[in-house]
């Protein structure tokens, strides 16, 4: 989340700026107050909120309505991970830093939020200062303190045994503990604390690292860096009501059934001059466990504003969406950040030869696989590991189909097999998940397909929550059981090379007792290299170019089959102002809505 961002902002986004700037500081700025930024009101169609903000309007009031499928994985900011709960959270919680609220690209570069910029950084790497903004209080009146920072972030990262859920990057080996502080939970002394964080003062925070890491501002973004008062804090029931930062506090919260948020009278719009907090609402409400069809449903029909969970609608509401060019004008397929690919076993024979491996990447028709995980509308098809939008993304394709079809090149492919160490054929293993359909039918195909090569193929399945731990991401059971191709996908925390590629192709993803990501067990130390070079590097102009140099070596390599950048189905109700795909997080930016009804 942003050390690396180029500092330029689009046209889009420095008109945001002027629009917002224009309306001053009485909280009614945001998206869309000025039209002239794109040439006129966007006034929508398909896949128009991926690029703009649609339905700007400057009218305040009325209650946005959320339906959701599940509950939040919590809504304390310390214990949450999901990308539509970090969205939420925005309307109470202030992280350090943020990302810059605009569509496209822009929305993906880091800004200051609770601090006055994306922090200062120290000559060897090891230490980031940030300054927070004056002015900044609780929904109660009293006044934000660095040490409320110091603190969330010692309960979000050292208090696993009551917050479970949340990222905990920084007590992964990556900030300074030299009092092996157990974390506020289990030491209850208020005077003990991780000596990597300080508050030299109320409006200060010092972040000391053990080894250089460029992307520290992505783990900052989480809302985890939210203040907490510790006197505030009441442990798993924090949640209950966290102390508001934002222009909304809670009003009523019974988990598992509805939330609802109203105007936190402490909100100063002055102490957010990048206007990523707008309140623009008189309130917010969010119905909880709707069964999906039901809320696509209400949806389509407009007495639901927004899906929470921003994970698409059922294939039923997608079809229909899809058939009809007026409910098709008013949704989105927009790339969620997630990609689906097949994982080859390089130290697996025959695959530990990589003529076997790229027999396989010049081979596979990716048509019928990207139609087995639901078709164009729900997945471009991928020729690399970083995904379009990503920080340091290349766009390139060492395997090109023989008509530039995406269908396969079998002529390169038996060249390669020719190479091959067993060139006659072989047998192998495909595993994928029991409960994912589309990666056993995307499985399938690839086991139809393999018989050009006489590569004669058994699928196995596997329940999702054992598939890393005890079977595909385990080395010992993976080489003793032939597995050689494996279904898999990732999500990345945050959109650039280190966020999408750390786990799936350095040493760090593979675990020798189970839980590894890294299931092609592939470690290159020239990629090593260029992965500690990055996280070095405070330079953003030469931090990105290091990504896309490293998924070329990985495809090079012939690690992964690249099958679909993951898209999603989205529908906005056209009562819905100011709405546009936050590519941050892949989903409709939360904190800029407003309702026109």
């Amino acid at each position: 989340m942003s050390a690396y961002r180029a500092r330029t902002a689009s046209a889009v986004v420095a008109a945001l700026t002027l629009a917002a700037t224009a309306c001053g500081s009485n909280g009614k700025s945001h998206p869309g107050a000025d039209d002239t930024r794109t040439g006129g009101k966007a006034t929508g169609g398909y896949n128009a909120g991926t690029t703009s903000i649609l339905n700007a309007s400057t009218k305040t009031g009325g209650t946005l309505k959320f339906g959701s499928s599940g509950d939040f994985d919590s809504t304390d900011p310390g214990d949450s991970y999901y990308a539509f709960v970090q969205d939420f959270q925005t309307y109470y919680a202030r992280p350090l830093v943020s990302f810059k609220r605009a569509p496209g690209q822009a929305g993906t570069q880091i800004v200051g939020d609770l601090a006055t910029d994306t922090g200062t950084v120290s000559a060897d790497g090891l230490t980031w200062t940030y300054h927070l903004r004056p002015g900044v209080k609780y929904e109660d009146g009293t006044t934000v303190k660095a040490a409320d920072v110091v603190y969330a972030l010692e309960r979000s990262n050292w208090g696993g045994e009551v917050l479970k859920n949340g990222p905990t990057y920084l007590a992964s080996d990556l900030v300074e503990n030299t009092a092996k502080y157990a974390g506020p939970f289990t030491d209850k002394d208020a005077t003990h604390g991780v000596s990597g964080l300080s508050a030299p003062d109320d409006s200060t925070v010092v972040i000391k690292l053990v080894r250089p890491f460029s992307d520290l501002p992505y783990v900052l973004t989480f809302a985890g860096s939210s203040p907490v008062p510790r006197t505030a804090d009441k442990g798993a029931d924090y949640k209950l009501h966290p102390l508001s930062v934002g222009p909304y506090m809670f009003d009523n919260y019974t988990p598992q059934k509805s939330l609802t948020l109203k105007k936190n009278p402490n909100w100063d719009p002055g102490s957010d001059p990048e206007h990523l907090h707008p309140q623009l609402l008189d309130g917010v409400s969010v119905q909880l466990g709707m069964d999906q069809d039901d809320l696509d449903k209400q949806l389509l029909s407009g007495a639901v504003d927004v899906d929470l969970q921003g994970s698409g609608v059922n294939q039923a509401a997608q079809t229909q969406i899809l058939n009809d060019s007026a409910l098709k004008a008013n949704a989105d397929s927009a790339l969620s950040g997630r990609e689906w690919y097949v994982q080859l076993n390089t130290q697996l024979k025959p695959f530990d030869d990589i003529h076997c491996r790229k027999a396989v990447e010049w081979l596979l028709d990716k048509v019928p696989l990207q139609n087995a995980y639901g078709g164009p509308a729900t997945g471009d098809i991928a020729s690399t590991l970083m995904p379009p939008g990503f920080a340091g993304y290349a766009k390139f394709d060492l395997y090109p189909s023989a008509k530039g079809d995406n269908k396969g090149n079998l002529p390169k492919a038996k060249e390669e097999m020719a190479q091959c160490s067993q060139p006659g054929g072989f047998s192998t293993v495909i595993t994928a998940r029991v409960e994912r359909q589309h990666e056993i039918d995307a499985a399938t195909s690839i086991k139809a397909q393999l018989a050009q090569l006489n590569i004669k193929a058994d699928i196995q399945t596997f329940p999702k929550a054992k598939y890393f731990t005890s079977y595909a991401g385990s080395p010992a059971w993976a080489d003793a059981n032939n597995a050689g191709l494996m279904m898999g996908g990732w999500q990345p925390d945050w959109r650039d090379g280190y966020g999408m590629m750390d786990q799936v192709i350095t040493k760090d993803g593979i675990k020798q007792t189970g839980g590894g990501t890294n299931l092609s067990q592939y470690s290159n130390p020239d990629v090593e290299k260029l992965f500690a070079q990055a996280a070095a590097e405070t330079d953003p102009a030469k931090v990105a170019p290091l990504w896309g140099q490293i998924d070329k070596m990985n495809m090079d390599d012939a690690t992964l089959v690249p099958i679909v950048y993951v898209k999603t189905l989205s529908f906005r109700p056209k009562q819905l102002t100011n709405v546009y795909v936050w590519q941050a997080y892949g989903i409709y930016d939360f904190s800029q809505l407003g309702v026109s009804r």
